[in-house]
């Protein structure tokens, strides 16, 4: 499965497609955060980078191989670190998508191949390639400077500044 084909617009981050089927939650707080679910047979994880908020969030998603999906069926985590490390494991192994969330709805979101790197500099960049994108849409005045950046490209640069903050630390 493309993983990206099993994401869409508008659908909340813990049932990114209309095919989403068994939500298991491993993580939730006031929303899921972090957990697998099936599209079309396959088994995904998901997980929200950071502490989501109705704002702008980030989430990843990737598919499981069988081995990871038998593990699981009998794995208990020890605790919520515990749980983070074998999804940075997962997520940092194989192509994922990115999504940014709006009220927990989709908005936009991107496949990307971490190649080593940590999930959190994988969201970094990603932003940060929303961003451009969404300022290049923007109204331009006849120079075509930007007349004002939206308040989602905003959001989303202040998102990406906590993930910079994260990266260099």
């Amino acid at each position: 499965m493309n993983i990206e084909d099993a994401i869409y617009r508008g659908y909340l981050a813990w049932s990114p497609s209309p095919s989403t089927t068994n939500l298991d939650v491993w993580v939730d707080d006031h929303v899921p955060m972090a957990g697998t679910l099936m599209i079309e047979g396959a088994t995904i994880a998901f997980s929200a980078i950071l502490e989501p908020t109705e704002a702008v969030s980030v989430w990843i998603y990737a598919e499981l191989n069988p081995a990871e999906v038998a593990f699981l069926g009998d794995h208990v985590f020890e605790d919520v670190h515990d749980a983070d490390d074998y999804l940075n494991s997962v997520f940092s192994s194989r192509p994922v998508a990115y999504a940014t969330t709006r009220d927990y709805r989709i908005r936009q979101f991107s496949l990307c191949d971490l190649k080593g790197r940590s999930p959190v500099k994988g969201a970094l960049d990603f932003l940060r390639m929303v961003s451009d994108a969404l300022t290049l849409m923007a109204p331009k005045s006849s120079d075509g400077s930007v007349v004002a950046k939206s308040s989602e490209v905003e959001q989303i640069d202040v998102e990406a500044e906590k993930f910079k903050r994260l990266v260099s630390a």
